[in-house]
């Protein structure tokens, strides 16, 4: 009895990074830096690995992306709203704020 392979390409499957997917593996290390990730941050970041991942794939194909990037974006959305940035201070107004506290 002869054992059948797998198709050409299927080993494939899960072990190639594109671009994009690359790019957002980077972003989001950077992102979470000093963060603790909740459990609903993680699934975001999954999701928009995922994501990344298919972009990647369509891009290949040469398929139109326009609803994947929509998704990505809400998602990435998403973890904004979760980590909001903290709004910098011009360095005048911190000054005088730390004057006011004196």
């Amino acid at each position: 009895m002869a054992i059948q392979g797998t198709f050409e390409g299927f080993s494939e499957i899960g072990n190639r990074q594109g671009f994009m997917e690359t790019r957002t593996r980077a972003n989001l290390k950077t992102f979470f830096d000093g963060k603790t990730v909740t459990e609903a941050a993680d699934t975001y970041a999954a999701l928009m690995t995922a994501i990344a991942h298919n972009i990647d794939s369509y891009l290949t194909l040469g398929k139109n992306i326009s609803t994947l990037a929509d998704s990505y974006n809400n998602a990435f959305d998403h973890l904004r709203e979760l980590y909001p940035e903290a709004p910098e201070l011009d360095e005048n107004l911190a000054a005088l704020l730390t004057e006011a506290k004196a």
